[in-house]
């Protein structure tokens, strides 16, 4: 055995068995003088394949075939496919369908395992095809958008592992196409877009670890190098403004759409590098993010900020592809409960794209620890997002509410850091203060969807004298407005256990437009598996008319003392105690529908109920609101009142059954007792 080949399977050992040195990392102002030089283990260069594992890796993934046979029987199947179709050229060039050159991944890894040449046949047949179309993508930034980025690293990795197998020729058209394609990425972001880089965009850091696995793909060409030290040091700002607590705040759309490619980097960079790119808080905490954002039944997630079209695709099943990036966590990390939250998580996902990245990252030397052992509530302390549900069993009863920035408070004192950095929240929603609400089988207090124009009115919040927070209306909602004002809002105080949880938010700050003064807007929540008690206490410098919103995919009838929408077995009632004179309204939810900035189409998505309290200088809403199946019989009486030391709510129950909470509006973040006591 040559003396690199031993060097490299040492370090490669090394990486793998023992602790590696953690990535240590302060940006610097720009990101030219971020560029450093990427050292790669002695080695590296000398073997094939090398990008995501190593030659002697065929026996771990042939015991793994047969451990998982459902999982490698996909592998073979997506393989198998590549002789059945392939893509006219035009199809390549315009993108329709870029993510299904995950396919060459599938028949390289088969054919690596198998040695069937039918597999590498088929992949290279793909491969070749796609580099010799000179233009990827033509609806969006041609050739240095998320077409080219998808072509480009399925490509290269596949390009990887066939390389000892390719003809000179196969080689020569796949390395021109995909040089070609690599330049193009590098010349796209070797110059600062106007106004900076938005580091925390996927279309950013997407295409630059697409570059970074060409790069390390192809170390014979003179300019991979270049290619990588820029990628390299993209990358690491783009991993740098992540959140801290675990949560993606572009929500659970974007989570399953984009978040898998800061793994793809962590893997590939991991063995190039022997650094620790896995050393990331985002990365040891995103299980839970995951997690809580979770239904137990269809649509199976929260649509919270840009992710389907809100009652217009339910209850049709969100597609949850990618979800399996959780099982990499849990193997790197060596976690039962990552296990356990990636088992369930990938359960409800239908969706069967890029098998051989789901077979690869697969922790089966992991057991799942039992669900119990997880908490049915977390509070995310970065982006001021607390989850509570009544248990894990599908019959729970599961509120979200949310206080945060558009991209959690670390944000605000991350950019100061930088000079060439433009935030892109572009996907999160002017949503500060609402709530959600599953229960009974039903998703009951909903958000609208993906829209183009952003409204504070299309969620389940706050409106002043009719207005919404930071530039509502937009695509871009935090888009010219001081971000110190979203960093503001808060949650002042949280308490969450077994029997019930509870939040204090802050959202004064979030309204920025108009002349409205200083304003006092403080929502509190008290969650609970039979209700929600929601008391908003609000002022300002000046007398305001304040409206309160929620939304639903059905519509609101009034019953007796309260509004009720039905969805399938499924009821909400919503009871407004307080103020005593207010304007009620229900009626279709009309949002401004879209995918990309720019006037957005008008579309109907769901319900609204809108309360407005008469114009006064302060005032107050107290709501309950009841989750209930067609087959409970509904409160006989809700009353409220409010006091300067806390807020009572008694509810009399069928059967005379009558229940007091009480929350302590002096209550202080401190000990183990919380603000709310029940009593029957």
């Amino acid at each position: 055995m040559k003396k690199c080949t031993i060097i490299y399977f040492l370090a490669v050992f090394i990486f793998t068995c023992l602790p590696v040195r953690a990535e240590e990392y302060k940006p610097k102002k720009t990101l030219k003088e971020d560029i450093t030089e990427v050292n790669l283990v002695k080695g590296y260069k000398e073997q094939h394949p090398r990008l995501l594992f190593g030659a002697g890796d065929i026996s771990l993934f042939k015991q793994r075939a047969k451990d998982q046979k459902n999982l490698w029987d996909n592998v073979l199947s997506q393989g198998e496919s590549l002789n059945k179709s392939l893509p006219a050229s035009e199809d390549i060039k315009q993108g329709g369908k870029y993510w299904r050159i995950e396919y060459v991944l599938s028949g390289a890894l088969a054919y690596f395992v198998t040695k069937d040449k039918k597999y590498k046949d088929g992949a290279v047949k793909w491969m070749t095809a796609h580099c010799e179309v000179d233009t990827w993508g033509t609806k969006f930034n041609s050739n240095h958008d998320l077409e080219a980025s998808w072509y480009l690293y399925y490509i290269s990795l596949a390009y990887d592992i066939l390389y000892n197998e390719l003809s000179t020729a196969e080689k020569e058209t796949i390395e021109k196409g995909l040089i070609l394609h690599s330049q193009a990425i590098y010349d796209s972001m070797k110059t600062a877009p106007e106004g900076g880089y938005r580091y925390d965009q996927n279309h950013t850091y997407i295409p630059t670890i697409a570059l970074i696995t060409a790069a390390l793909a192809l170390d014979k060409v003179k300019a991979a190098s270049d290619w990588l030290n820029l990628g390299n040091a993209v990358v690491k700002r783009s991993r740098y403004v992540l959140g801290s607590d675990g949560f993606y705040y572009e929500g659970y759309g974007y989570w399953k759409y984009a978040m898998h490619w800061h793994v793809r980097y962590a893997d590939m960079l991991s063995r190039a590098t022997g650094a620790d790119m896995f050393n990331l808080p985002l990365f040891k905490n995103n299980y839970l993010f995951a997690l809580h954002l979770s239904l137990p039944a269809s649509p199976f997630c929260f649509d919270i900020n840009d992710i389907g079209s809100g009652a217009n695709n339910r209850p049709e099943n969100i597609s949850l592809q990618w979800c399996y990036m959780l099982y990499r966590f849990a193997g790197v990390f060596n976690d039962g409960k990552m296990k356990a939250v990636a088992d369930r998580i990938v359960a409800m996902s239908s969706n069967a794209d890029d098998p051989a990245m789901y077979f690869l990252w697969y922790a089966d030397k992991v057991k799942a620890a039992p669900m119990e052992e997880i908490p049915p509530y977390h509070y995310f302390s970065d982006q001021d997002f607390v989850g509570w549900r009544s248990s894990w069993e599908e019959d729970a009863t599961i509120y979200l509410f949310r206080s945060g920035p558009p991209e959690g408070h670390a944000a605000n004192s991350k950019l100061k850091e930088f000079k060439d950095w433009t935030m892109n929240a572009g996907h999160v929603h002017p949503d500060i203060g609402s709530f959600w609400i599953y229960g009974k089988g039903a998703y009951l207090a909903v958000d609208t969807g993906y829209t183009a124009n952003k409204w504070t009115k299309d969620h389940n919040t706050i409106l002043v004298d009719g207005m919404g927070q930071g530039d509502d209306g937009t695509y871009h909602n935090e888009r010219g407005m001081p971000y110190n004002k979203f960093n503001g809002v808060s949650i002042k105080k949280q308490f969450l256990c077994k029997e019930y949880g509870y939040a204090a938010g802050d959202i004064s700050t979030a309204y920025m437009k108009g002349d409205l003064g200083k304003l006092a807007l403080l929502r509190q929540v008290v969650m609970t598996k039979n209700y929600l008690v929601v008391f908003d206490s609000l002022s300002g410098e000046k007398p305001h008319e304040y409206t309160w919103i929620s939304h639903s995919d059905k519509e609101y009838k009034k019953e007796g003392g309260c509004y009720v929408t039905e969805n399938g077995k499924a009821r909400l009632l919503t009871f407004n105690l307080l103020p005593d004179n207010f304007k009620a309204e229900t009626g279709i939810a009309a949002v401004m529908g879209g995918t990309a900035p720019g006037k957005g189409k008008k579309e109907d998505r769901g319900f609204e109920l809108t309360l407005q309290a008469q114009k006064a200088g302060s005032t107050g809403f107290l709501n309950v609101l009841f989750p209930l199946s067609k087959a409970e019989k509904d409160p006989v009486s809700v009353k409220g009142r409010v006091d300067q030391k806390s807020v009572t709510v008694d509810i009399v129950w069928p059967e005379s059954v009558k229940e007091t909470v009480t929350l302590d509006l002096n209550w202080l973040q401190s000990g183990t007792k919380g603000p709310v006591t029940f009593s029957k």
